[in-house]
């Protein structure tokens, strides 16, 4: 049971720590189907975690609802919400 969520959220959350303001949005199905990205909105830095892989081919858990458009899919949103 310790290895369970203690939080969820449907689609995005936001919270704040040290001063700096968290906003959590989830993607749509890449990795597997419960990906997120954080946006520390303050420092203006994106974390991807494993929803980015930088030199080889991406692991990819079909088993979860994981897909290869959906990876996409991921980086194309991270590279227009950069854009804005």
């Amino acid at each position: 049971m310790e290895a369970l969520p203690q939080q969820t959220f449907p689609d995005s959350y936001k919270l704040q720590a040290n001063g700096e303001t968290l906003a959590l949005q989830h993607f749509a199905p890449a990795h597997t189907d419960s990906d997120i990205y954080v946006h520390f909105q303050k420092a203006n830095v994106i974390q991807m975690g494993d929803t980015f892989f930088n030199g080889m081919y991406p692991y990819i858990d079909p088993g979860t609802g994981g897909k290869i458009t959906g990876m996409i899919a991921a980086a194309d949103k991270i590279l227009l919400a950069r854009r804005q």
